[in-house]
């Protein structure tokens, strides 16, 4: 999808004409500029940091518009106005992999002696990033990427034509040309939360992929409607972890239709999409990463979680805006929050404006943002010497209640939409796009039967309702070693589940047994599990188990397993009689399962 045209600015901010935007190139989506009429001030190239020594300009610049630029007339050629690309809508993904439909840039002065990571450095600031090493520029073209060396000149590369340079996050020190799977940059998720099926870290990431709403529209029960844009959403998570959302003030208009709940938004221009689905990743993981957002996007969140009463999200919002403060960013944090009427983010930049008068009346650039009216209120501010009560941070963060929802969510199963038939008859509820979002294979079967209800799956209530527990909200307490042998021998061949594979491993392990013994010893024979490490070693621990307690163990019964159980025991017996004997010795017999109390995360 294309940026819209009627926002596009120039490297200085100013609208685009639309007979600019008729000379489009449609591979780079580049603009052939006209020379402009007059050259930049210095006072007007964008704001830098004073932690960032930046060379002197001279007097003459090229505007990178869109990877093409123009000189202006002038003798001298020593800076460039360069765009450094990253992607400023969290939700923003590359059409097609390119880079060439973003809209979100830094200008920056460039001048012939301008290196690569100083200039890295300059954006870093500018977007409020405390480590910059994470960060690197790299020149990008249509779908391949290539690092810009830290020591290389930039200004070469700055002025060539069709070239653009993003600020992205470094993937190593390989400087040859990759392919892009994905945007990384500052302000983008990774790929693995919303497109690719990375192994999880946890439940959270699991439930965030339904962000990507589109793709879960067959399985949403709500429709929310703001400015125009259709979002997808389930009313199970919003009725569980935010219950006043159907009477909050930001509602239009309610509608429910066959089960379906069709909200709109009041239009107010400081909510928009991208605001509310800041506001359902919060609602769906419990956390937001700041450090990806503007002090736009986090502002209009705080606004908006004001607005709704999401107490903590508020909290977190404020907490962090007061942490990153400095000077790059208290002029456009003030002069917003005056505008959304956030009195204590205001409060604290005035705060931060009376402790660094000098250096903050003394930026052009700052006091431009300001604007009159604004440095004026702040100016006899400073002369009375009010006094600012910021005693409202020193109060704790309320505590989080997700884990405690979403428990609440798997014991009620209200408004699940599927039922599980198990191998001992009976039924579990589910809800399927928690279900889906948490494997791409249950994501295939639940979506490829849209209008079924019922799905079977080879394991019986009990280990599913393990599985449940765990992809609904974390919990591993309850496995239970017939659980995690069912999952590894029976779910596994269809549904992978890397993560709670992982879980189910550690479970067998320790759960060793005269009883489970012989179980456990036949899965490390199948197929999908010779190769893992794990349960490879699991297998020599059984044999030598059963090797030392021959005479009571179910001996008999291995006739109808592998044949290769067989020989392995009676190679082991007869090549290595000496351990057998001195692992019996140790052995401690437990004739009970080992119950996990719980399993860390992998």
């Amino acid at each position: 999808m294309r940026p819209s045209r009627s926002n596009l600015l120039d490297a200085y901010g100013t609208p685009i004409s639309t007979s600019a935007i008729s000379k489009m190139d449609d591979n780079l989506f580049d603009f052939e500029e006209e020379t402009p009429e007059e050259e930049p001030r210095a006072e007007d190239l964008p704001f830098v940091s004073p932690r960032t020594s930046i060379h002197p300009a001279s007097k003459v610049s090229a505007a990178v518009r869109f990877g093409v630029h123009s000189t202006s007339n002038s003798s001298s050629k020593d800076f460039t106005v360069a765009r450094i690309w990253h992607a400023d809508n969290l939700y923003k993904t590359v059409e097609d992999n390119e880079l060439g439909n973003i809209t979100s840039y830094k200008s920056t002065k460039v001048t012939t002696s301008s290196k690569a990571r100083e200039i890295c450095n300059v954006v870093a600031a500018k977007l409020v990033i405390d480590d910059a090493s994470k960060y690197r520029l790299y020149t990008v073209k249509q779908k391949s990427k290539k690092p810009i060396k830290d020591d290389e000149l930039l200004y070469p590369i700055a002025t060539a034509p069709d070239v653009k340079i993003a600020f992205l996050v470094s993937s190593g020190d390989d400087e040859e040309e990759t392919e892009i799977n994905q945007l990384v940059g500052v302000n983008a998720f990774s790929g693995d939360l919303l497109s690719n099926w990375e192994p999880l870290a946890c439940f959270v990431t699991a439930h965030r992929r339904l962000l990507n709403h589109d793709k879960y529209a067959s399985m949403s029960n709500v429709t929310i409607l703001v400015h125009g844009v259709k979002i997808h959403s389930f009313r199970a998570i919003l009725e569980t972890r935010f219950p006043l959302f159907f009477k909050s003030d930001i509602i239009k208009k309610k509608r429910e239709r066959k089960q379906h709940i069709h909200v709109t938004l009041k239009d107010d221009p400081n909510i928009d999409a991208a605001v509310v689905l800041q506001l359902l990743d919060y609602i769906y993981t419990g956390e937001l990463d700041f450090n990806k957002h503007t002090v736009s996007m986090t502002l209009q969140v705080l606004y908006a979680a004001s607005i709704v009463h999401l107490d903590r999200l508020a909290w977190l919002c404020e907490h962090f805006l007061h942490s990153s403060l400095s000077l790059q960013n208290v002029y456009e944090m003030y002069v917003i929050s005056d505008r959304l009427k956030l009195k204590s983010v205001k409060k604290f930049c005035t705060a931060f404006a009376h402790n660094n008068w000098p250096s903050f009346s003394a930026s052009k650039r700052g006091l431009d943002t300001l604007g009159l009216d604004l440095f004026q209120e702040l100016t006899i501010s400073v002369s009375k010497k009010e006094t600012i009560d910021l005693s409202f941070l020193d109060q704790a963060a309320p505590n989080s209640t997700l884990e405690q929802d979403l428990r609440n969510m798997f014991t009620t199963m209200k408004y699940s939409d599927a039922v599980a038939e198990l191998t001992d008859g009976k039924t579990i509820q589910f809800h399927r796009a928690i279900l889906a979002a948490h494997d791409r294979a249950f994501f295939n079967t639940l979506n490829s039967q849209k209008e079924t209800k019922t799905f079977k799956f080879p394991v019986d209530s009990e280990t599913f309702s393990c599985l449940l527990r765990y992809v609904y909200y974390g919990g591993t307490g309850d496995v239970k070693v017939h659980n995690a042998a069912e999952v590894i021998g029976k779910l596994l061949p269809k549904y992978p589940l890397p993560k709670y594979r992982e879980i189910c491993e550690d479970v067998l392990t320790v759960g060793l047994t005269l009883e489970t013994v012989l179980e456990i010893l036949q899965l490390t024979y199948l197929r999908w599990n010779t190769e893992r490490k794990k349960l490879t070693s699991l297998r020599k621990d059984c044999l030598l188990f059963i090797a030392s307690n021959f005479a009571e163990v179910n001996v008999p019964s291995i006739r109808d397993m592998d044949e290769n159980i067989a020989f392995d025991l009676l190679e082991l017996m007869y090549d290595e009689p000496t351990r057998v004997l001195r692992k019996k010795e140790k052995i401690r017999r437990n004739d009970t399962p080992v119950h996990m109390q719980s399993v860390a995360f992998a």
